[in-house]
């Protein structure tokens, strides 16, 4: 019977030919939970799915200690679904999972990993500052995580080499999208490739009401316009938020720092710190 993806696994050198020359492989993953994904190489998250089975090891043990039955999940910048499938699984049937990822063709495979779970609604959308429309610069199936509403953090050599393709995509605010669908969010996760400012300023009736908890993808790779690490730490601290460094999963109080290397970060409301024992 003929399938329409891959179990064969290619080559590294056939792997970077393919993202050189925009050429797409769909397959499948097994994460180290069990569930199977749809995943398109050579996109590196799909690389790191197929060969590894699972993606940013700090991140998901946090999840994996923290996030509980009957709880709301929000995860902007879903890519395929990998941290929204594992979430489904750990809120079960009574929580929530809400997932947003404006790539077209990555969407598609964020809903495909999800439709299995009645608890999970996704959101072909950007999460930004306020309503309306983004011009998203698409790099490819070979660079999509780097796909960005500013210049993408990919290096200036890769960025002349690769095709891109600029997409008009909706933009809606956490703070709408909770309104609108009755959430009290537990915990967001928030990776969206240099827009994670306009994520938060989206997120300001959140931090000032229900006050989730919040991770957030830092580094500074000197993107313009973008929001330096320290600021966006130093903003979350306005709302009376505290930061945390991951070590195998666990958090430990956070020194802010002049720049930052790649990394996520926990920040958790001063008032609920017990409830992660922190």
């Amino acid at each position: 019977m003929h399938r329409p993806y891959s179990n064969a696994y290619p080559t590294t050198a056939r792997l970077r030919r393919w993202r050189h020359r925009n050429r797409a492989k769909l397959s499948r993953g097994r994460t180290f939970w069990g569930d199977h994904l749809q995943v398109r190489l050579p996109d590196e998250i799909s690389i790191a799915i197929r060969r590894h089975g699972f993606i940013e090891y700090e991140l998901s043990a946090f999840f994996l200690r923290h996030l509980r039955t009957g709880m709301t999940f929000l995860d902007v910048g879903a890519h395929l679904g990998y941290f929204t499938v594992m979430a489904a699984r750990c809120v079960g049937p009574s929580g929530r999972v809400v997932s947003f990822e404006p790539t077209p063709t990555t969407y598609a495979l964020l809903a495909a990993n999800t439709a299995a779970f009645s608890h999970v609604t996704t959101v072909d959308a950007a999460v930004w500052s306020s309503p309306g429309t983004l011009r998203l610069t698409d790099h490819g199936v070979g660079y999509s995580p780097y796909n960005s509403a500013f210049r993408s953090r990919l290096p200036e050599a890769v960025r002349q080499r690769v095709a891109t393709t600029v997409h008009e995509v909706p933009a809606v605010t956490l703070d709408g999208i909770v309104a609108e669908q009755g959430l009290t969010p537990d915990v967001v996760k928030v990776d969206a490739e240099s827009a994670e400012r306009d994520v938060l300023e989206g997120m300001r009736g959140l931090l000032t009401g229900a006050r989730p908890v919040v991770t957030v993808e830092v580094g500074d790779l000197d993107v313009p316009g973008a929001a330096r690490s320290t600021d966006l730490v130093a903003m979350l601290a306005g709302y009376d938020y505290r930061a945390y460094e991951l070590r195998d999963g666990v958090p430990h109080a956070h020194r802010p720092r002049a720049s930052y290397e790649y990394d996520n970060l926990v920040f958790v409301a001063t008032e609920k710190g017990h409830l992660l024992d922190v």
